[in-house]
């Protein structure tokens, strides 16, 4: 594709040209979206030509026995299951109790054998509940101290520190200029692996672990002082992907003096075994599989030994050289202009591991990194890219703040104030799926609002408030994210995500100016090839380890000897710890019984109503934001009452009609089960059986029609 260079007055001038180039390089991806395995083939063509494939055949993606971490079920339909006749009899009573509910029998061959948990003795429960709600030691005490003077308590302990199994002393590893705790990596496997985890035929299982470094400031911003903490985190047994261990922990007024050959020397000889020998657990034998580093750009550099992403060969999958680039802005004022490293071309060669470890690019290199000692680890591919920061704390937020902050090409002052008025009304449409409800854009945002954001609300609010060409810009990375985030479509549609982010990037330098092109846009190229090579970006994203960071931090309760309180709560927890059992294919359950509902003409006032309806992974409800879901035959419904009919569960509700594509280009939004309707007036009932996936309805201001967007791996 073709790319046009303009900058000051000329680009001003050149206006028409780049409305032009933009809609091309956009009609050159229409042509594509329709015909997905035809694009595949062509585009493994052309990457033929670059020495690699990134085009892997559906029928080698799809789960086999041996790789448990494939066992998704976001996007999967529902599964079959028949009402008990003698379950809607406990609904038919005339109490409005919420303890009233319904469980749907599901066929047996679905569930998935769970070893129950081991009872809890009081002291146990009281153990955990200390540790859950962050209790001191010194209220422990006093509690412990009145419960001993009831007859049937006199054997627990006086102290807290014998209740919770708090460790009486902590060795630390002097590491100039701090201190080091290791715990151990097969330690935090072995406490977090038990056998209800485990398939019961299995004897032999291969894991692959996420590792994480970062840092982590502690106290306030005004002191130096700092933690360094290594996590890891299993990828292959249900119910412990989103689980991490502490394996490291430093802590220092700065980064240890040898940098990552000296801070990550305990783990690199933990996984040296481990590699070797595997290790022997819950009578199993385990195997490492792969070993994937997901952090976050400047400690990915920390630990690879690479320039940093502000280098200009800092990109870690390709050779790009950076470019300093200026806005528009710094360039009309009087002082010398800041700049900043940008990476505006995207045909450069990719780097290998054969080419990282023989130093083919110097500049690249800024030391030897000890993870090379791991032969098993690819230096290149398995460093991936962190859609948390690349993509949306990274991109997205860029992007968004750009128009609505940026002095030279944010939108009008009018449009800015209509589009935070629209996000603050979407607030109460928000599902309860989602962390955080939609609001005003600010910078101060969360990754997962900027997430929200560039999935669902952006594409709805910014619509009619873009020029053309900005709109479709913001529309290629919201398909591109959409695609790599669906189990569904990301290795059908891979190559055309991978189109759609360098059209992105592409048209992104032509509207907002080579400065836009950062480290983070840039490697927004990068991105559909690590999906590829992972899966969906939720499962090698750094969610997990931030908020387990956020834990740690919070563990602290004094600003003496915090390495030393930190690694005695985590030795705490690590004695309570009872993880929860894996996602079980459960019944779905009505429940919160209730009186007055709206109901079909001709149905008695005293048919069973509800008014939660639990699935096992969403459940849906009477309330504004959690009470639209797509049936199996795509009929989208609005749900007014749950009910029981001759014995089977049925929503009451009115559908939505006319239904058709919210935006035809870059990809038919309807082939993403995304849509523009109008809702019925009349009341229909649907069988629960039908329920498909839970919608995020959102109104179009000023008009009758409304979105929809499936609520998909949250």
């Amino acid at each position: 594709m073709k790319r046009i260079t303009c900058s000051g007055k000329s680009q001003a001038a050149n206006a028409k040209k780049i409305r032009r180039e933009v809609e091309r390089n956009i009609q050159l991806l229409n042509a594509f979206q329709l015909h997905g395995q035809q694009h595949s083939s062509s585009s493994s063509e052309s990457d033929e030509n670059q020495g690699f494939s990134n085009h892997i055949p559906l029928t080698e993606t799809e789960p086999t026995d041996g790789d448990l971490f494939y066992e998704f079920y976001d996007d999967a339909p529902l599964f079959s299951f028949d009402v008990d006749e003698a379950n809607a009899s406990v609904a038919e009573s005339d109490s409005d109790s919420t303890d009233n509910s319904v469980e749907i029998d599901v066929d047996d061959n679905a569930l998935v054998f769970i070893e129950e948990n081991p009872p809890q003795t009081f002291k146990d429960k009281l153990s955990s509940w200390g540790i859950d709600c962050g209790v001191p030691h010194v209220h422990l005490n006093k509690l412990l101290t009145i419960l001993k003077t009831h007859d049937c308590h006199y054997e627990l302990p006086s102290d807290a520190r014998s209740l919770l199994k708090t460790p009486r002393k902590v060795t630390l590893i002097p590491m100039h200029p701090g201190e080091y705790f290791h715990f151990g990596v097969l330690d935090g496997l072995k406490g977090l692996i038990q056998d209800r985890f485990l398939p019961v035929i299995r004897t032999a299982i291969a894991i692959e672990i996420l590792i994480n470094v970062d840092g982590l400031p502690i106290f306030s911003k005004s002191t130096l002082k700092q933690l360094w903490v290594v996590l890891g985190m299993i990828r292959g047994i249900a119910g412990l992907e989103k689980t991490p261990f502490v394996i490291g922990i430093y802590y220092g007024l700065e980064k240890p003096i040898g940098g990552p050959n000296t801070f990550l020397r305990a783990f690199i000889d933990d996984m040296k075994i481990l590699l070797e020998n595997g290790f022997f657990h819950c009578d199993r034998m385990f195997s490492i599989k792969a070993i994937i580093f997901v952090c976050d750009s400047p400690a990915r550099a920390f630990v690879s030994g690479v320039k940093y992403h502000s280098g200009k060969s800092s990109c870690s999958k390709c050779t790009t050289t950076g470019i300093t680039a200026f806005k528009p802005s710094e360039i009309r004022r009087l002082v010398r202009p800041k700049g900043r490293v940008v990476f505006p071309y995207l045909a450069a060669p990719l780097r290998d591991d054969e080419s990282f470890r023989q130093r083919e690019d110097p500049d690249h290199h800024n030391y030897y990194s000890i993870v090379e000692e791991l032969v098993s680890v690819d230096m290149v591919y398995d460093f991936p890219v962190d859609p948390m920061h690349l993509v949306h704390e990274g991109s997205v937020r860029k992007l968004i703040m750009t128009l609505m902050e940026d002095s030279d090409f944010k939108i009008s002052p009018y449009s800015v104030r209509r589009v935070n008025k629209e996000m603050t009304a979407l607030s109460k449409f928000t599902p309860r799926d989602f962390a955080r409800r939609a609001r005003e854009f600010s910078s101060q945002m969360k990754a997962t609002e900027w997430a929200q954001a560039i999935g669902y609300t952006a594409p709805v609010v910014f619509r009619n408030r873009l020029s053309p060409e900005r709109y479709a810009n913001l529309l290629s990375l919201h398909v591109a994210i959409k695609i790599l985030t669906s189990r569904r479509l990301c290795f059908i549609h891979n190559g055309y995500a991978k189109d759609l982010l360098k059209v992105f990037v592409q048209n992104a330098s032509l509207l907002y100016g080579d400065a836009f092109v950062t480290f983070n846009i840039h490697n927004l190229i990068h991105l559909a090839d690590d999906v590829m090579r992972f899966g969906p970006i939720y499962s090698f994203s750094a969610y997990a380890f931030e908020n387990f960071l956020g834990i740690i931090k919070r563990l602290l309760r004094k600003s003496e000897k915090p390495l030393e309180q930190i690694v005695k709560r985590l030795f705490e927890v690590q004695m309570s710890f009872c993880p929860s059992s894996p996602a079980v294919r459960t019944a779905p359950t009505l429940k919160l019984a209730h009186k007055g509902g709206i109901l079909l003409p001709g149905v008695s006032a005293t048919t069973p109503q509800f008014r939660l309806l639990e699935f096992n992974h969403f459940y849906l409800n009477l309330e504004c934001g959690n009470n639209c879901v797509m049936m199996s035959d795509q009929t989208i419904v609005k749900v007014e009452n749950f009910v029981i009919l001759s014995g089977k569960p049925f929503i009451i509700g009115r559908k939505f009609v006319d239904l058709c594509n919210f935006y035809p280009a870059p990809f038919d939004s309807t082939m993403l089960n995304i849509y523009q309707c109008k809702m019925s007036h009349d009341l229909d009932c649907w069988p629960i059986v039908e329920c498909m996936f839970k919608m995020y309805l959102m109104p179009i201001t000023a008009t009758d029609t409304f979105v929809v967007f499936p609520i998909e791996n949250l």
